[in-house]
């Protein structure tokens, strides 16, 4: 039997042995549980076991969250540590782009002064073949006269020759 059949049996016995007869000890027995059961006590009692159990489900889902939270934390942490090495490197790649800038503006000076030395040497180097163009042209008018020179002196000497051989 449970506890309450036991509690109803015990009042019933009693009030037989108070001298109660069997109907109206039963009929009491019957009001006094449906009392007990309807006592706010009982309700309450009821209520704080509903609300017990509903806090214990909250006490475990707020350890979820708390662990949840941690978690986040955590991979927050180590996303904060790698965007701080990101940025690192990041420095150290400008800090070289920044060297590379530089060098390639020397190199670029030293580009510009070559540039100004090759027009220089361009302009000596059209001048001295203008030079070496005319004096070509001065030596091969040159040869020209030495060349009628030469057949001028050779007719002559010719003529000479064959005069002293037809006299």
């Amino acid at each position: 039997m449970t506890s309450t059949m036991m509690s109803t049996h015990k009042a019933f016995k009693a009030l037989q042995q108070a001298g109660i007869d069997d109907q109206q000890a039963e009929a009491m027995v019957e009001v006094f549980t449906d009392m007990q059961q309807r006592q706010p006590g009982g309700q309450i009692g009821k209520q704080l076991g509903q609300i017990q159990t509903k806090a214990n489900h909250i006490d475990i889902r707020l350890g979820q969250l708390t662990t949840k939270v941690d978690q986040i934390d955590e991979r927050l942490g180590q996303l904060t540590t790698k965007v701080h090495q990101i940025d690192e490197r990041l420095g150290h790649v400008e800090r070289k782009t920044d060297k590379l800038a530089i060098r390639f503006n020397q190199l670029e000076a030293k580009v510009d002064k070559l540039d100004v030395a090759l027009s220089e040497m361009n302009f000596r180097l059209t001048s001295a073949v203008d030079s070496l163009r005319n004096d070509v042209v001065t030596l091969t008018t040159d040869m020209r006269w030495i060349k009628r020179l030469s057949i001028l002196m050779t007719t002559t000497l010719l003529a000479a020759v064959l005069k002293d051989i037809v006299m």
